[in-house]
């Protein structure tokens, strides 16, 4: 009955501003925290923090098996953090330690917490379970609200969405879905490849009229690239806020171009709802709010890169499955960037440098970021659709290309070309193999994988 109701909302022929309202309260706590953190200075966003982590350390112990053990085995006492020092003591937990222990990383308050099963996106291995409060849900539905409409759109306005959904009806060459629970047009990203799906998407854009675009950065990406191809005159948003994936300078120059965009922005974020980090207004940088969850950056174990890269982890706020000390297997390159305006209490970074699996072994035995060479930075891939990169051997990748779109056919100039920009990107110290494919292997729940690594990076 309640799936009913709701694609009866959903497909309602006019909006019905359910999702605005929805959680209404909660939701206006949380951006009322966030609107009075911009008017504080450090030492008060510390004593905030502080008070925070006291409680939720206090909880995991009590209440969590896994925290309980590992809090006990160095010595911690219900009330011991009375300091940052003190919560700096606290060992670190990883994925693995979450992966192969959920029972015992989950408190058993979860029906009172109004909890629910969830899992990382999977994107290279088998995803990790976990628990997330509603609580927590709602604290992130508050927070893009809030920072949506620091950048020019309300939630409620009109919006294109092109992420991971699944609307299109091919039969009856219909390629996007009107939510008018939240004032979306849905697009299938599915079939980005597909001339006529391209076109019938921007058809349809540009009826709806909606300013802003919502995509990973992927998918914003690959259209744009196939509306160029095809010669499509584009539609234009105003506005294009990108997320859940890694995103690279050139490619956010072009969808910027491509959609006269007045600014594309941005956020790193992960299922985990541990710590959130979103782009500075006209700036490459981007700051992790500090009242979303705690941000440190630790210098990675055994782990050979340039200096400056530094692990991210987080502490979060969710109470099913505590998130503290976590070690996310993402990496950052650490900005002492300080902004003057409502972000000022933002920790800062360079760029979001990678995810642990998103890293090349060359034949020397070096890691290379792929945020480094990644495929948008080199000239003879603006004729190709997509690409992605597999490896399984020290010293060898195999980069696959897709054509800009269906039907759509690479030559061997131009495959030649690519190899040789490769090859001198890698200067003999990687085998590099060229194969055109006319899909890539996309996540379970649609995101674009842009590694597919087999090696077990730990061990170099």
């Amino acid at each position: 009955m309640k799936k009913w109701l709701k694609k009866l909302f959903v497909e309602c022929p006019i909006y019905i501003p359910i999702a605005k309202y929805h959680y209404y309260f909660a939701k206006k706590e949380f951006k009322n925290l966030l609107t009075q953190c911009e008017n504080w200075d450090i030492e008060q966003v510390r004593e905030w923090q502080l008070r925070k982590v006291q409680q939720v350390v206090d909880f995991a112990f009590e209440n969590v098996p896994f925290y309980n053990q590992l809090y006990k085995s160095v010595g911690y006492k219900t009330g011991d953090i009375t300091c940052w020092e003190d919560f700096e003591k606290l060992p670190l937990v990883s994925k693995s330690d979450i992966k192969t222990n959920l029972e015992l990383f989950t408190a058993p308050q979860i029906a009172q917490l109004n909890a629910h099963r969830c899992h990382t996106g999977g994107s290279t291995d088998k995803p990790m379970e976990f628990f997330l409060d509603k609580a927590t849900e709602v604290r992130e539905l508050a927070f893009f609200e809030y920072y949506w409409s620091k950048n020019g759109y309300t939630f409620g306005e009109k919006c294109v969405v092109l992420r991971g959904h699944q609307v299109a009806n091919p039969a009856r060459a219909t390629y996007t879905q009107k939510d008018n629970t939240q004032h979306y047009l849905v697009c299938d990203s599915r079939y980005l490849s597909d001339a006529d799906a391209v076109k019938s998407m921007v058809y349809d854009i540009k009826r709806f009229d909606a300013r802003v675009l919502q995509a990973y950065p992927s998918s914003a990406y690959f259209f744009a690239k196939a509306i160029v191809a095809l010669g499509i005159e584009p539609p234009h948003f105003e506005y294009i806020f990108l997320g859940s994936e890694n995103t690279y300078e050139d490619q956010i120059d072009f969808i910027k171009q491509v959609f006269s965009a007045n600014d594309v922005l941005y956020h790193y974020g992960h299922s985990e709802c541990a710590g959130i980090a979103i782009k500075y207004p006209e700036r490459k940088e981007m700051g992790f709010c500090p009242v979303y969850g705690i941000t440190e950056f630790i210098t990675p174990e055994n782990y050979s890169t340039d200096a400056r890269t530094k692990e991210i982890v987080t502490t979060g706020w969710n109470l099913s499955t505590p998130f503290i000390r976590y070690k996310t297997g993402d990496y950052a390159i650490v900005s002492d960037y300080t902004s003057n305006d409502y972000l000022k209490c933002y920790k800062s970074v360079e760029r979001i440098e990678g995810r642990m699996h998103e890293y090349l072994v060359t034949k020397d035995l070096r890691k290379i970021s792929l945020c480094n060479i990644a495929g948008a930075h080199i000239p003879s891939l603006s004729l190709v659709g997509d690409m992605q990169y597999e490896q399984d051997s020290i010293g060898a990748v195999t980069i696959y290309v897709t054509p800009p779109y269906e039907g759509a056919t690479l030559n061997t100039d131009l495959l030649s070309q690519i190899q040789n920009d490769y090859d001198k990107i890698f200067a003999s110290t990687m085998d590099v193999t060229i194969k055109v494919v006319e899909q890539l292997r996309k996540s379970p729940i649609g995101k674009k994988i842009l590694l597919i690594q087999h090696l077990d990076l730990q061990k170099f």
